[in-house]
């Protein structure tokens, strides 16, 4: 039982690895977001996946522009991410 357990852990760590060279690699890809119009349609449906690209862009371009990370708020969320 240690044995498969070893090996499961291991496994994790690998798959774990590999994701977080993945969503490094996207992150470091990801321009500015498009600028904000008043004319924009609204969405007829929200989606986390639009949500997450704009949020990643957001604070991806504050930190690289400003050369600053803003601790509360892009900090935490981008160490989470």
């Amino acid at each position: 039982m240690t044995t498969l357990r070893s090996i499961g852990f291991t496994a994790t760590l690998l798959l774990t690895g590999s994701g977080v060279s993945f969503a490094q690699d996207r992150l470091a890809k990801l321009e500015k977001p498009a600028a904000n119009s008043p004319n924009e349609p609204l969405a007829k449906r929200f989606s986390a996946a639009k949500a997450v690209d704009f949020i990643d862009r957001a604070s991806l371009h504050w930190q690289r522009s400003r050369e600053c990370v803003t601790c509360h708020t892009n900090g935490a969320y981008l160490l989470g991410r």
